[in-house]
């Protein structure tokens, strides 16, 4: 695999010529390329999916209550089998994990349409909750997979392709669920949904893995921050004594508490603004294009040192200021330039800490980092929906979102206070030492193969 050569530090040209060069050789790569292309295309027939089962369960009765519930019973296999799922990934870290659970999620998608014969509320939670349960299994397979195959180097380009795909997924997704449902009703949107799993399963069997090395080469020689947790050990408990994972995971669930917060008070803001109910959808459209920006801006980073922790820090005290400034201003063009930014800065922190944890973790436990890496968006998510409207009751959006940041700030600023601690701790640590880690870390996988 060609590798990617580095750039003078402050050097912006010549960091666009190497981040538009990963992503030229990304693209190149048949195998990465194919495997990102058909995750995304799975993605829209998640929408779909989603999209049904919306407009289903407010169908069946209950109206804004059954709409609630089918979207918290998402959240609920995530913290049960999310921990034993990535134990299981990292047991079996093959691609047949993946495709068996993407085959598995394509007959249960395909099951929905039982719906339209036994039109019952719980028949659709149940089937909702099963998908979700393998759900927790095929995310960090996918994740383990995109490890194997993509070079160190390009795979921050390969998350930001993802997260824009991923989000451009959520638009056409949503668009064509609702102008199929309306013509020919949700049987075509669930057949979509389990076709896109079948064609995922073939695409997974089809690709080469382990074809990528832990590092490049030329990133392992050019970039003296790299220092690898060796040391880390096997369990969850391992894991959670590891300062940074610990630091990032604690910011990781608060900031999802404060985004998951401000989405649940979309339309009181929209009220409070004066502008109608329906206003909400345009608010999630300007986080979406903040996602979209930001998965651009955070593709150029290769992030192999812990100053990647410092832009994720930084990221999400900007989101963090973004959200709350989103719940003060009283403009509505001022609304949702702050929902922009804090799409943006939200998706670089998010590629900038993925891509530094994909880098430093050995290939043996990523699959249990990402699962503990769920179960904090999940918590925060479902604290962040229930608490949101709840501060609400008695505070303006903006004071409920200002409460709610505190949590954000503080796990950031720590975040970024562990981060210089530990550039200053590796630049001190002794140049042979250092490329003895690095040749150690880069011949690492090639010992499990």
């Amino acid at each position: 695999m060609a590798t990617t050569p580095t750039s003078p530090k402050g050097d912006w040209r010549g960091n666009l010529s190497l981040a538009s060069r990963r992503y030229g050789d990304l693209f190149r790569d048949r195998d990465a390329a194919t495997l990102l292309l058909a995750a995304v295309g799975s993605a829209i027939g998640d929408w779909l999916n989603f999209v049904a089962v919306v407009i289903i369960a407010s169908n069946l009765g209950g109206g804004e209550l059954a709409v609630g519930g089918a979207l918290a019973i998402r959240f609920v296999p995530r913290l049960i089998f999310q921990g034993p799922a990535g134990a299981l990934v990292d047991r079996f870290p093959g691609r047949v994990v993946l495709a068996s659970s993407q085959v598995l999620m394509g007959l249960i998608a395909g099951s929905f349409l039982f719906l339209e014969r036994y039109r019952e509320m719980w028949l659709l939670f149940a089937l909702v909750f099963l998908l979700e349960s393998v759900y927790t299994i095929a995310r960090p397979a996918f994740a383990v997979q995109v490890l194997r195959i993509v070079p160190a180097g390009r795979r921050s380009s390969a998350n930001a392709v993802l997260g824009t795909g991923l989000t451009g997924a959520q638009f056409v997704g949503g668009w064509l669920g609702g102008v199929l449902m309306s013509a020919w009703g949700d049987v075509p949107l669930f057949v979509i949904n389990g076709l896109s799993f079948f064609v995922l399963a073939g695409v997974v069997l089809s690709v080469r893995t382990n074809v990528a090395p832990h590092v490049d080469e030329a990133e392992a020689t050019s970039s003296p921050e790299i220092s690898p947790h060796f040391t880390t050990p096997s369990g969850y408990a391992g894991l959670l004594r590891v300062p940074d994972i610990r630091s990032f995971l604690a910011q990781q669930l608060s900031i999802l508490l404060l985004i998951q917060a401000t989405v649940a008070l979309f339309v009181a803001r929209s009220i409070e603004l004066n502008r109608v109910q329906s206003e909400a959808g345009t608010l999630i459209s300007m986080v979406g294009l903040g996602l979209i920006l930001g998965s651009a801006l955070g593709g150029i980073g290769v992030y192999l040192g812990p100053t990647a922790l410092v832009i994720v820090a930084v990221g999400e005290l900007i989101s963090a200021a973004a959200l709350v400034g989103f719940g003060l201003v009283d403009t509505w063009p001022l609304a949702l330039a702050a929902l922009v930014g804090a799409g943006i800065g939200s998706q670089i922190s998010d590629i900038a800490g993925m891509t530094y944890f994909q880098n430093h973790l050995p290939e043996r436990v990523y699959g249990r980092f990402l699962s503990l890496y769920l179960i904090a968006l999940s918590t925060g998510g479902l604290v962040g929906s229930l608490l949101g409207p709840l501060l609400n009751l008695r505070q303006s959006v903006g004071t409920s979102l200002l409460i709610i940041a505190v949590p954000a700030i503080v796990s950031s600023c720590w975040l970024w206070r562990i981060a210089l601690i530990q550039t200053r701790a590796r630049a001190t640590e002794p140049r042979a030492d250092s490329k003895s880690k690095r040749v150690s870390h880069r011949r690492m996988p090639e010992s499990r193969r």
